[in-house]
């Protein structure tokens, strides 16, 4: 829930006295069901911002497929 609410991942590391980041992450993270269906539109906005309208194609495809799994 910390990362989840902006902690970054090596500060949190170091609060909890571990000295990897990712022993953190392996031992206290999961994914929540929220979580997986919000990735893709994350990822997509990254991109959208990245490549500009280049991407419009993309994202149609990926709305229409979330739309068919709901």
């Amino acid at each position: 829930m910390v990362l989840a609410s902006g902690v970054d991942v090596k500060t949190l590391s170091g609060i909890l006295g571990h000295t990897r980041a990712a022993f953190m992450l392996d031992t206290y993270t999961h994914t929540t069901n929220d979580m997986q269906r919000r990735a893709p539109e994350v990822a997509g906005d990254f991109l959208t911002d990245i490549f500009g309208e280049e991407m419009s194609p993309w994202e149609e495809r990926a709305k229409a497929a979330r739309a068919q799994s709901v």
